[in-house]
């Protein structure tokens, strides 16, 4: 048994404003109203901005039910989170990104999640269907509400899990599976939220091992051998080579193939083999390659014929030496990071590759969103390194940039 305890805290660590922190159970709407109320968000979006502009699309009381289960708020703005990140790059409606809303609304209510642990799951962490349709189980309830309510409570539970999928009524089956790697990036979305710094450290670097010292294995639907297998499959060494993926006999490799990398499964993230390789682990990414894609089809619309190896995302010859590029998926809180990684991933690789793109580059860096007001210095230490950025348009279309823009730029990007 694990030597630590964590406490465990429905609190968000970033100030929500007004609204109750637990939020209601009370009420639960369709999941198609949660999904299109959670779309109206944009960067740097205040909550009062989006709450009035819900009350006209789908339902005034919506965002604080989105709020209080799933989104990360700092004095009134929403911020763009990994949650969000996710959302919009895999779609909110795909079965992974419905059992990590789950898990981040158990994390973050604790009603939830000992409704889970206490009377749905058995002794081994393994759900029993049937409590979830038990009615008598909304007596658990009866602690944080009235009686009168928890028959309604306790319905909507089932609801939501029904509606996600995750509970198949008919079939008796609950579709907590772990292939597809959800339960990591659960743990890794509702660490956002975790108000204690050294909790928070840990579910980001060894998230397994969190939920197995909390005894929450059930919350996944595993048992402690199940998730103990996944931790030694998918963490193999937290201290990964500092020159990995960028080797003696690769990196001043000239050999490109032309853009055509298939769409990653999200499983392939957590593969020994790809946990040991950054490069390979970042084009695992879902947001990453769908950046990467949409820029090899911009550039091929312009009349370029873009390229990669094993370290370039992406290259091609225009009208004035080659454009060398670098794609950063990235959220709010680690879009500076993100940002520093690119940059010198971009200057390096303009040197390494100097016989292959020659002496005159243009050098774009591609993020997943805008800088937010907070970081749109960032465009001026750009501008200064001579370093283009752009990002990805809120509609996912196009890529914009507030930059000046070089003629063969001007032809992929947006000037905005």
């Amino acid at each position: 048994m694990p030597a630590f305890t964590y406490w465990p805290t429905s609190r968000s660590r970033r100030s929500v404003g007004s609204y109750d922190v637990t939020g209601s159970l009370t009420k639960e709407f369709p999941l198609q109203d949660v999904d299109r109320t959670i779309s109206l968000i944009r960067i740097d979006m205040p909550y009062t901005q989006f709450r009035e502009l819900a009350g006209h699309r789908t339902h005034i009381d919506i965002p604080a039910i989105v709020a209080n289960r799933f989104l990360l708020i700092e004095n009134d703005i929403i911020i763009r989170d990994r949650f969000l990140s996710f959302a919009q790059n895999e779609g909110i409606t795909q079965p992974r990104i419905r059992k990590i809303m789950y898990f981040t609304w158990a994390f973050r209510d604790q009603r939830i999640r000992r409704y889970i642990l206490e009377r749905v799951c058995d002794t081994n962490g393994l759900w029993r269907p049937r409590q979830l349709r038990l009615k008598s189980n909304s007596s658990f309830f009866e602690e944080f509400l009235s009686v009168k309510t928890t028959p309604k409570v306790r319905s909507n539970i089932e609801f939501f899990f029904v509606e996600s999928g995750i509970f198949d009524n008919e079939a008796d089956d609950v579709h907590l599976e772990l292939d597809d790697g959800w339960l990591i990036d659960a743990i890794q979305v509702a660490a956002q939220h975790e108000p204690n710094l050294p909790r928070r450290r840990i579910m980001q670097s060894d998230p397994i091992d969190f939920l197995l010292a909390n005894g929450w294995n059930g919350l996944a639907n595993a048992t402690v051998d199940q998730l103990m297998a996944i931790r030694n499959d998918s963490f193999p060494s937290l201290a990964l080579p500092i020159d990995e993926g960028l080797d003696r006999n690769t990196r001043y490799s000239a050999i490109g193939r032309d853009w055509n990398r298939p769409k990653p499964n999200p499983s392939m993230a957590q593969s020994t083999s790809t946990l040991s390789n950054p490069v390979a682990l970042e084009r695992a990414n879902a947001a990453h390659y769908r950046i990467e894609k949409l820029l090899a089809e911009l550039a091929r619309d312009a009349g370029y014929s873009p390229k990669f190896n094993e370290n370039i995302d992406l290259y091609f010859k225009a009208t004035a030496g080659h454009v060398l590029a670098e794609v950063k998926s990235c959220y709010d809180s680690n879009l500076h990071a993100q940002f520093r990684r690119g940059i010198a991933q971009l200057v390096e690789y303009e040197f390494i590759y100097r016989k292959l793109l020659g002496e005159d580059i243009d050098k774009l860096l591609v993020l997943e969103m805008r800088p937010p007001s907070r970081l749109e210095w960032l465009i001026g230490l750009a501008t200064h390194l001579e370093i283009t950025i752009a990002w990805l348009s809120e509609d996912g279309t196009g890529l914009e940039s507030s930059m000046d823009l070089s003629d063969s730029l001007a032809k992929i990007v947006k000037l905005c």
